[in-house]
């Protein structure tokens, strides 16, 4: 007792104040390293989120346009219907639904494509499918991105007008053996021969 008044442990008091801040430190720690874990979350899927469409910003690697006498919904059925797109596009043989079974975002399709004596296949993951007006995907083979197909839709007087465009997505180290699975060395100049291609016989196939 000192002056009448019961004399506090100090080793309690030290230990109540010890442990109280330990657990405040504590909680407060815990509360700074998930603010900071979410940030990073955060950052790390705006990142990741931009280096996948990173192409939708950045000038595509082959591109070209035509003007069809035709309805924009009729052009966009003909673009989504996945045995037209076969017959139409170059090194395509034929193509099918492994996930969903029309053109909506998430939904997965194969191609099956050859060059001469060369075949090979891609699988592709729509990513836009606005009808009348757009229809992208992304293209892998196996596990390895390849490229990203898009097509822009736009009404003019008398019809529409298509604009198909691709962005090369291959890794450089990806590149020699994509040349030689496919037989195509210069992918860039085929895909802008093969764009022109293509929509010519879009055009003629929607205005017959």
């Amino acid at each position: 007792m000192l002056g009448g008044q019961e004399r506090s442990d100090p080793g309690k008091v030290l230990g109540g104040r010890s442990e109280a801040t330990r657990e405040k430190c504590s909680a407060g720690r815990s509360e700074a390293t998930r603010e900071k874990c979410a940030a990073g979350r955060s950052e790390a899927t705006r990142e990741k989120n931009a280096a996948r469409y990173d192409h939708a910003m950045s000038e595509p690697s082959a591109r070209a346009s035509v003007t069809i006498s035709a309805s924009c919904a009729d052009v966009y059925a003909l673009i989504t219907d996945l045995p037209t797109m076969a017959a139409l596009a170059e090194e395509a043989d034929s193509m099918e639904w492994l996930k969903g079974s029309a053109a909506r975002p998430g939904a997965v399709f194969k191609g099956h494509n050859t060059n001469r004596a060369k075949s090979w296949t891609t699988k592709c993951t729509v990513t836009h499918a606005e009808p009348g007006r757009v229809f992208a995907f992304d293209v892998k083979s196996a596990i390895v991105p390849v490229a990203h197909w898009r097509y822009d839709i736009e009404p003019v007087e008398g019809g529409c007008r298509v604009t198909e465009q691709t962005w090369d997505r291959r890794p450089g180290w990806f590149r020699k053996p994509a040349a030689f699975a496919t037989g195509v060395s210069d992918r860039t100049g085929a895909n802008a021969k093969h764009i022109e291609l293509t929509l010519q016989r879009l055009k003629a196939k929607a205005e017959s």
